[in-house]
């Protein structure tokens, strides 16, 4: 299964049941073994970062969004994108339309009558707030922070670069 198909189907999951989406980054092909129903996905190209939550938010292809990889030119200067910062680190004043110039995941559902929640640990930068318009966005740094959930319909744990010391926490494998 496509990575997008499968998130441009959560709207039609919503109006069943609730849904909850853990993405983790950094897995490569690895598979955790868990408890959960697994289906295999194939993900977007290139598969950085930065080009999946693009293709995440908005349910493009990354030929339609254009966002590619880390670090690129904005108004003459190299950027980190996301978090829209600087090589420094410092944020830039940026609006929503140089940011995320396409409608939301989070908007989509709102459309719908159906409310999201997004848990970040990066709840503050451009690229959070401009593409979870119509979500509840909570910051988080641990996976136990995300208890008790929100009331929503949809609700999206992202980047949880806390989960590889879960792992080896709790003692969980990784296998291929």
């Amino acid at each position: 299964m496509y990575i997008l198909d499968f998130i441009r189907k959560i709207p039609e999951l919503v109006e069943e049941r609730k849904v909850i989406l853990f993405v983790i980054d950094g897995l490569g092909n690895s598979n955790l073994n868990l408890p959960f129903k697994k289906v295999k996905c194939r993900t977007v190209f290139p598969s950085s970062t930065t080009n999946f939550f693009y293709s995440f938010h908005s349910l493009l292809e990354p030929k339609d969004h254009g966002f590619l990889e880390w670090y690129m030119r904005f108004k003459g200067k190299p950027i980190k994108v996301p978090p829209w910062t600087d090589l420094d680190g410092n944020k830039l004043k940026v609006k929503r339309e140089e940011v995320f110039p396409f409608k939301s995941l989070s908007e989509f559902l709102c459309k719908k009558g159906f409310s999201s929640s997004y848990y970040t640990p990066f709840p503050d930068t451009s690229f959070t707030i401009f593409t979870s318009k119509k979500a509840e966005i909570r910051g988080i740094m641990h996976l136990s922070e995300i208890f008790p959930l929100a009331d929503s319909d949809f609700y999206s744990f992202i980047d949880l670069h806390a989960m590889t010391y879960c792992i080896k926490i709790i003692g969980m494998k990784v296998s291929e």
